[in-house]
């Protein structure tokens, strides 16, 4: 969702291998469009999903 002035606002759940709900978060990036925001998104989410060694990882995005 962009608030208008270059800042976008992104959001992630974290689940466990089975589905059940392990954390959220949300944050904003300032990008210049959606495929931009949604790629720094990404970015933020593995650097912060990172230090889950040994896990099995499911990455959804929701860009259209």
């Amino acid at each position: 969702h962009c608030n208008g002035d270059g800042h976008w606002g992104l959001g992630w759940i974290v689940r466990k291998e089975d589905g059940s709900y392990l954390g959220a978060t949300t944050r904003t990036v300032r990008a210049r469009t959606d495929v931009e925001a949604e790629d720094l998104g990404l970015v933020v989410v593995l650097r912060s999903i990172s230090q889950q060694e040994g896990r099995k990882i499911i990455i959804e995005l929701d860009s259209q």
